[in-house]
């Protein structure tokens, strides 16, 4: 259980959390392979929508083109269930989830990210 000065702390960073998501203007979609079953019994991969209208903002972190190597930053409301090898969908990018970022305390959910191109 939680002393008084902590959970003072606690609803501290609660209250920076959902005062950054004013500063999220775009929209996400994100998505997750899974197990699924094929046609003749045996298993397939599919994307499955984890997360739609997620509150979001991003920015371009290299290149001035969108290419395979084309790095990005994904901030998302803290919480928010994000996973290495996820697709986020934003604007006009569909990018893969590389790397989570972030801590126990907080107060967004950060990617790197790489954009997916077809």
């Amino acid at each position: 259980m939680a002393t008084t000065e902590q959970q003072d702390i606690l609803d501290q960073l609660a209250d920076a959390a959902a005062d950054l998501v004013v500063l999220m203007p775009a929209r996400a979609t994100i998505e997750r392979d899974t197990a699924a079953a094929g046609t003749y019994g045996g298993t397939r991969t599919a994307a499955a929508v984890v997360a739609a209208d997620v509150p979001c903002r991003w920015k371009r972190l290299s290149g001035s083109q969108a290419t395979a190597e084309t790095q990005y930053s994904v901030a998302l409301p803290a919480g928010t269930d994000l996973r290495t090898g996820d697709t986020v969908r934003v604007d006009h990018l569909t990018l893969v989830v590389a790397a989570v970022l972030g801590g126990t305390y907080a107060v967004q959910t950060k990617a790197l990210c790489a954009a997916e191109v077809a």
